[in-house]
Formats: structure tokens, C-alpha cells, sequence
């Protein structure tokens, strides 16, 4: 009896050793974010303090926006199947540092689909702690003339960048360093941004596209040389064409002008003879039988060329 009551006691005093270590235990991560670039491994660091073996104990990595949420869990002495399918293959814990309280958790080849933040959780200690993960990728820029006016004169560049994250701000600078207005557009598809601008200058000179992302310190940029005859390259075809189209047009003008004075001139005469005609119709009845067949002829003669003033009307339409 007396040795039972001892085994009690020495129960219960390590349990209330083991209630007074999980009280004084605690987890401890990084403050600021991880800031990493697409491709890097990364550490997300997680540890006992004061040290522990955690090598007994289930503890397990999360990220709330992700379903499943569950990115690594381990569960006393063994790994559990990773749920989320995206960090298969990627999530790693340093297994031989588990006995110095050390559970952080290695992700390799980061993707910007693993920006977010990340829960370190122990159940039984009712411990965790939050990291940021901030994942940063780029792409070269794109400036290009997408317009000439030389009427305006204007010229109006064009600038395109894909394949940031996260989203990355855009500005235009002259040759002399100031900020251009513009507006911008945004699209986005699986954590990757693409944006693009257009700007309008009425001068030469240089001008620049930057595109940067603050958080992660990256940035990308490109410039165009604008000459000042760009506004007159391309005014001399306008100017020759325009000179050819008005000498064809008028050389076309004439022809038909000219067709036109010899049909009425045509007509004219014909009207002459069918006037004469008709006078000496009055002279006696014999006089018009013998002439009605010179008269029939000259009405028929007498009309137009219909052909003719068809194509001046359609011309004429046309212009």
C-alpha cells in the first residue's frame, strides 16, 4: 500500500513537472517576412524555447487560405501524408534537429503560388507561431512605337511586362527624369501579374518604362529614343500619294470632260438635220413620203448614247 502511494506521488509530482515545462515552453519564429525570389529554397524557422525534443510530439505546418490548409504534419515519431498536392515533393523538416526543438520547415523551389502565411501549430502545447512568405518573380520590359501621327504631331509608346509577384507598379520618365501621367492595366492569373501602359509625347527624346516591385526590391526597365524625324518619315508617302490621286483625278476629269463635249456636239448637229427635216416636210405631201424615210433615220440617230452619259453618271457617283 505504502508503495503504491508512492508511485502516486511520483506521478503526479512529474506531472506537474511536464504542466510547468509546457508553461514555460515556448515557439519562436521571425518577426519580419521571408523574402524570397521564384526558384529559392527557403527556410521557414520554427523553434522550441528553451529546447526540447520535439521529436515525440505532433506538431504540424498550415496555411489558412489553402484548401486543405495542411501543408507538413508530423505525429510523434512519424511523418503523415502531406494534404495539400501542391507542396508534395517540395516541404521538408530537418529531421535531425527535432530533438533541439528545431521544427522548422524547408520549402524548396518556391513557386508565387507559395506567398501567404504559414502556421507552426503544436496541439499539445497550444503553441504556434505565424510566418510571412512573400515569394517575388519578374520578367523583362517591352517598350515599343505603337502609334505615329504626324498630323498631331504625336507619337504614342507602348510598354508591357509579365510574370510578376506579387503585383508590381509601372511609371514612364522623360529625358529629363520627370514622371509621365498615364494609366495603367492589370491582369492576373494564378498569382502572376502582367501589366501594360501607353503614353503620348509630342517630342523627341528619350523615354523610359519602369517597372518594380517594392517588397521584394525587384525591378525591370527599358527606353525608347524617340528622333525628331520620326513626325516626318512618314509624311512624304502621305504627300506623294496624295499628289498622285489628285493627277489622276484630274487627268480623268478631263477625258471625261472632253467626251462629254464631243457626244453634245454630236448631238447638236443631229438636231440641225432633224429641224431641216422637218421644213421641208411643209414644202408638199410628195416631199415628206420621199423624205419620211431620212427622217426616221435621223430620230434614231438623234438620241444619245445612253452607254456613254451611264458611265459619266457612275463616275461622277463615284467622286
Amino acid at each position: 500500500m505504502k508503495l503504491s502511494l508512492g508511485i502516486l506521488c511520483v506521478l503526479v509530482l512529474w506531472g506537474l513537472q511536464q504542466i510547468q515545462d509546457c508553461r514555460g515552453q515556448a515557439l519562436i519564429g521571425s518577426s519580419l517576412p521571408i523574402m524570397a525570389i521564384v526558384g529559392d529554397d527557403v527556410i521557414l524557422p520554427c523553434f522550441l524555447q528553451p529546447p526540447r525534443n520535439a521529436a515525440a510530439l505532433t506538431f504540424e505546418w498550415t496555411r489558412p487560405d489553402l484548401q486543405p490548409r495542411f501543408v507538413f504534419v508530423w505525429r510523434q515519431n512519424e511523418i503523415r501524408d502531406i494534404k495539400n498536392p501542391h507542396f508534395v515533393n517540395r516541404a521538408f523538416l530537418f529531421q535531425d534537429e527535432l530533438k533541439h526543438g528545431n521544427i522548422s520547415l524547408k520549402l524548396t523551389n518556391v513557386k508565387p503560388k507559395d506567398s501567404g502565411v504559414y502556421r507552426c501549430f503544436i496541439p499539445a502545447l497550444e503553441k504556434e507561431t505565424s510566418i510571412k512568405l512573400t515569394v517575388g518573380s519578374s520578367s523583362p520590359v517591352v517598350v515599343s512605337v505603337a502609334e505615329v501621327d504626324v498630323w498631331g504631331p504625336r507619337v504614342v509608346l507602348h510598354c508591357a511586362s509579365g510574370g510578376w509577384s506579387p503585383e508590381p507598379e509601372l511609371w514612364w520618365l522623360d529625358s529629363e527624369g520627370r514622371l509621365l501621367s498615364v494609366e495603367r492595366s492589370v491582369s492576373v492569373s494564378d498569382g502572376v501579374y502582367e501589366v501594360s501602359s501607353r503614353v503620348t509625347v509630342k517630342q523627341s527624346g528619350t523615354f523610359n518604362c519602369t517597372v518594380t516591385q517594392s517588397s521584394t526590391n525587384l525591378s525591370e526597365w527599358s527606353s525608347v529614343q524617340v528622333e525628331d524625324d520620326v513626325f516626318t518619315l512618314k509624311i512624304f508617302p502621305l504627300v506623294i500619294g496624295l499628289m498622285i490621286g489628285l493627277l489622276v483625278l484630274a487627268g480623268v476629269s478631263i477625258i471625261v470632260s472632253i467626251l462629254f463635249c464631243i457626244t453634245k456636239q454630236k448631238y447638236s448637229q443631229q438636231e440641225s438635220k432633224f429641224q431641216e427635216a422637218s421644213c421641208a416636210d411643209k414644202a408638199g405631201k410628195t416631199s415628206s413620203q420621199a423624205i419620211a424615210p431620212s427622217v426616221n433615220k435621223v430620230n434614231k440617230e438623234q438620241k444619245p448614247p445612253h452607254r456613254l452619259f451611264t458611265f459619266i453618271l457612275l463616275y461622277f457617283t463615284a467622286i
